[in-house]
């Protein structure tokens, strides 16, 4: 199963969508325009909240919280590793990634391939394919790949 994170065009904030392999949306991801604590949320097409994701401030690598059910699901931060983009989750699961960020794998706690991400060379931060290989993971698949291969916006905008 595929799905396409697209970045809004024209948003008044950060938004995304999330679309199936039919160009249908399932899901979206916003974000607030002025914040102290850089979040995203993603709610689905009925406007029901399913995660929010806060990133940590004052850490040197990047490290974000995931709250489903307003409570903590896990937490996912960058490793240093020559060469490529890592990433560990408080769950078992990891993130590695080519050392352009173009190309990202998920494994689960058995370490099990989970999931590819591929963005789009050509659109930079706006436009990932995620193709999802265990449809019981979807939900934690789409939240990881929207961190890892689209972080626009969690960026620290509080000064803006």
């Amino acid at each position: 199963m595929k799905y396409y994170i697209v970045k809004d065009l024209v948003s008044l904030n950060s938004g995304f969508s999330i679309k199936n392999e039919n160009n249908i949306e399932e899901y979206r991801f916003s974000s607030p325009i002025i914040t102290i604590t850089p979040k995203a949320t993603m709610i689905d097409t009925d406007g029901n909240e399913v995660a929010k994701i806060e990133r940590k401030l004052l850490n040197f690598l990047p490290k974000y919280d995931v709250y489903m059910n307003n409570t903590l699901a896990f937490t996912i931060k960058m490793e240093v590793k020559v060469g490529q983009y890592l990433y560990t989750l408080s769950n078992g699961y990891r993130v590695e990634g080519d050392a352009r960020g173009l190309h990202f794998t998920i494994f689960d706690e058995t370490n099990k391939q989970i999931s590819i991400i591929t963005k789009e060379i050509l659109s930079a931060n706006r436009k990932c394919e995620v193709s999802i290989l265990d449809p019981d993971k979807k939900m934690i698949v789409l939240i990881i790949a929207k961190i890892v291969a689209l972080p626009s916006d969690f960026k620290d905008n509080s000064s803006n």
